[in-house]
């Protein structure tokens, strides 16, 4: 729908400091945002 955001949040452990094939996502996850209720506009 119009209204709703699909979040993919991703945070990588970078051992190297940056992206040279070692890096691991140590956390994801997908989130249904729907803006009527998480969001409030101003």
């Amino acid at each position: 729908a119009a209204d709703e955001l699909k979040v993919a949040v991703k945070l990588w452990y970078l051992p190297f400091g940056e992206f040279d094939g070692h890096e691991v996502a140590w956390f994801e996850k997908e989130k249904d945002l729907d803006l009527k209720t998480e969001w409030v506009w101003h």
